[in-house]
């Protein structure tokens, strides 16, 4: 049977004031998806209005991204390049949640 593509979903919350940190990890790490059949589909940036309540906790980024199998995200986490940019990642972000979203 063959490896069916991989949806996945991010919501990324930053620590205060790491946005610019945030961005250059990004910028050196999502060029490299394609080495691993992967695709950055969609990226919003959530806007905050007056009708939030200031308790509520909003991401910074969401991210819908493919790959075309299991395998090739695997990949793409144990890339070497992608590894030693790691310590942006962990400066700029606080929390991650992934979600795999089903079959489409």
């Amino acid at each position: 049977m063959a490896d069916s593509k991989l949806y996945l979903t991010l919501f990324l919350y930053l620590h205060e004031g790491e946005e610019a940190t945030f961005l250059e990890y990004e910028d050196q790490v999502l060029p490299m998806l394609a080495k691993y059949k992967g695709e950055l589909i969609y990226r919003i940036r959530p806007e905050i209005t007056n009708f939030v309540q200031p308790s509520a906790e909003y991401p910074y980024e969401i991210h819908l991204i493919s790959f075309s199998s299991a395998q090739d995200f695997e990949n793409f986490r144990q890339d070497k390049e992608r590894l030693a940019l790691f310590p942006l990642f962990q400066k700029s972000v606080r929390k991650v949640l992934l979600l795999p979203s089903p079959e489409v």
